[in-house]
């Protein structure tokens, strides 16, 4: 009897630990050094929150409602170690905290609050966020993601693929975790099998880092083209657009920046009719913003010609407040 009554309260005792850890709130560490410590040795990542837990309401907010949640332990459980970097300003810390809270502070180069940062145990940051309206659940679910992107994005890049379809994967995971490194590495060897997809995404960059007319970008550019597709051709169009229509100032005129929808227009007006309406309105819009109200009006017209019945109306709208202007 008394072996049941131990094997009894035993298990008792299991089922709340285990209701305790998966239900409540999490325990936030304030002492750095040991948090990190814990890291190395259990190989987990770090949620650091920079928090003003006496002035910011956002903070703490995001610290009562989701942070603090049942749900969020629940979803994140012991994957991570948790660290609270306070900055009060009706009380005082310690002063060895005070120093240590400052010096991560800087080290995060952290200048809003609250402010989450997750890193990896060799200090490594992964991601920042700011104050997000969601719940503790989503949150949880999105820093398991983004620590599991995480990892198979660095064991990619040990040795890229040669396969196209788990180089887009790796640079997808580049991407969301705004990682340049990894996107220059993976877009490198992406090119060179000849990929499509990753000679748009290496013009593109080229053209934003202001690099459009150089040798290399011409090239790709050319290359590009060639292909005679229209989905190409349109977003080629597309990225040049957007890109002189930025530095209208620096043009010798404004036809300048439209030319490569003009050109589009000319090679596929009559095998894409499904664009032309588009195309006309991005110019018209375009000619809005620089006060060419005539250039706008012609351009209108043509979109609200070529446009399906469904967009006539918000065309028409549009027309309507151009003619008042003209």
């Amino acid at each position: 009897m008394q072996s049941i009554k131990t094997i009894f309260l035993f298990t008792l005792s299991l089922g709340i630990l285990w209701s305790s850890h998966v239900c409540g709130a999490l325990s936030w560490q304030t002492n750095y050094p040991k948090a990190l410590t814990q890291a190395k040795k259990e190989e987990r990542s770090l949620l650091i929150f920079f928090s003003g837990s006496d002035w910011s309401g956002t903070g703490m907010r995001m610290k009562k409602e989701i942070l603090d949640s049942p749900d969020f332990a629940k979803a994140l459980g012991n994957q991570f170690v948790f660290v609270e970097v306070d900055f009060p300003k009706h009380s005082e810390l310690p002063p060895k905290r005070a120093h240590q809270n400052e010096k991560l502070k800087n080290r995060f180069q952290i200048e809003e609050y609250p402010s989450l940062v997750l890193i990896d145990s060799s200090e490594r940051e992964i991601l920042r966020l700011g104050y997000l309206p969601e719940s503790g659940a989503q949150l949880g679910e999105d820093l398991i993601r983004i620590v599991e992107q995480d990892r198979k994005l660095c064991k990619g890049l040990e040795k890229l693929p040669q396969e196209v379809d788990k180089l887009k994967e790796l640079y997808q995971y580049a991407l969301e975790l705004t990682r340049p490194d990894a996107l220059d590495q993976v877009l490198q060897v992406g090119c060179e099998t000849g990929d499509r997809f990753f000679l748009l995404e290496r013009y593109r960059k080229y053209v934003e880092d202001g690099m459009m007319y150089c040798q290399e970008a011409k090239k790709i550019r050319k290359s590009l083209l060639e292909e005679e597709s229209h989905d190409t051709y349109f977003t080629v169009a597309l990225i040049d657009f957007q890109d002189l229509s930025k530095r209208t100032s620096k043009l010798e005129s404004r036809d300048q920046a439209v030319e490569p929808l003009e050109e589009y227009l000319s090679h596929f007006k009559e095998t894409d009719r499904e664009n032309v309406w588009r195309i006309e309105m991005m110019m018209a819009q375009f000619f809005l913003e620089t006060d060419d109200w005539n250039r706008a009006l012609e351009h209108a017209e043509t979109a609200f010609e070529s446009a399906p019945d469904a967009m006539k109306p918000d065309i028409l709208h549009s027309l309507t407040y151009i003619r008042e202007h003209v």
